[in-house]
């Protein structure tokens, strides 16, 4: 915070005062985020995966600009967009998480369901073109044994700081597929 003072003026225009107008321009951050899904237990897709299976995410954050981010998080629980739990409680297991970022607050049976809760601070990524341009993060956990018929599994990720707005992962490429 900078505090500046002087004598109070009418800001009358064309005279250089303390009080004239002016424009401040900011940039921020240009990151991507996605997210992919493989079954670990078949190795295939993580959208043709059936219930019990294990899957694996991996969460990629890209810096696609010229300005760094530092000091941004990443949160992904597990249920949030299911309306019952989909995922085994205690399965969650982080598989690869940038150096020096804060996992303590990760919890395997974290959550509003109890399924699982990745919690991911500290994050830091270089500008494009710049080593540590790009993050990777990995977790697997299993498919709860019984999912009805038709049923969609949602996970969704989201990264954020008081330097820019939440962002939210999303791979157009594999929208949700029902499980039959």
């Amino acid at each position: 915070t900078h505090t500046y003072s002087g004598p109070l003026t009418t800001g009358t225009a064309g005279v250089v005062d303390n009080q004239d107008g002016f424009t401040v321009t900011t940039q921020a951050p240009s990151l991507t985020f996605t997210k992919t899904v493989t079954d670990v237990t078949t190795g295939q897709s993580g959208a043709t995966a059936r219930p019990g299976d294990t899957l694996q995410y991996t969460l990629t954050i890209q810096n696609a600009g010229a300005l760094g981010a530092s000091n941004f998080s990443l949160t992904d629980e597990l249920d949030k967009l299911n309306t019952t739990a989909m995922f085994v409680p205690g399965t969650l297991n982080l598989i690869a998480v940038p150096a020096g970022a804060n996992t303590s607050l990760t919890s395997a049976i974290g959550g509003s369901k109890g399924t699982g809760l990745v919690s991911i601070s500290g994050l830091n990524v270089a500008p494009q073109g710049q080593t540590g341009d790009t993050l990777v993060i990995q977790f697997q956990t299993t498919l709860v044994p019984v999912i009805n018929s038709g049923s969609v599994v949602l996970n969704q990720a989201q990264i954020g700081s008081s330097l820019f707005s939440t962002r939210l992962q999303y791979d157009p490429a594999t929208p949700p597929t029902p499980h039959t």
